[in-house]
């Protein structure tokens, strides 16, 4: 039952998304990392998320693992008012991995679901100061190690 509804709520955002409904995102660049800053996904986070500090000049650098479709990974980032906020995340195989960013206010703000796209990642400008959720989840029921990458950009 819990993936079923995952995968509602997954179609539900996606259409918002589309609609234009949601805000601020557009395709990366592709420019590269800055020097990164590793740290490690601590399971349980799936409802608290993990802290992965504050963002500073250089990314951070975060691997994880999508254990299954059920799997919900969350990633909490301060970042200082008028920072742009990069996020990817990359991983290797077919798997189909989804990407979403939630504004202090714990509203999702973008959502980079519904495509197949490896890596999945966006870029929000000029955010205002406070902590960001970040959610990472799979639509694909085998594990997935994956690298989680956000950066000021």
């Amino acid at each position: 039952m819990k993936a079923h509804a995952m995968k509602r709520l997954s179609v539900l955002i996606s259409i918002i998304c589309i609609l234009g409904l949601a805000s601020g995102c557009k395709k990366d660049d592709g420019g590269g990392p800055i020097t990164p800053t590793p740290t490690g996904d601590t399971e349980p986070n799936d409802v608290t998320p993990q802290s992965i500090g504050i963002l500073g000049t250089s990314d951070i650098l975060t691997p994880g693992v999508a254990s299954s479709d059920t799997d919900i990974d969350r990633f909490a980032i301060t970042i200082p008012a008028g920072t742009n906020l990069h996020v990817s995340i990359a991983w290797q195989g077919t798997a189909d991995l989804n990407l979403g960013v939630m504004n202090p206010g714990s509203i999702m703000i973008n959502y980079q679901g519904g495509t197949t796209a490896n890596p999945e990642r966006c870029t929000l400008p000029a955010q205002s100061a406070g902590t960001y959720v970040i959610e990472v989840t799979s639509q694909t029921a085998a594990s997935t190690a994956y690298t989680l990458t956000v950066g000021p950009r």
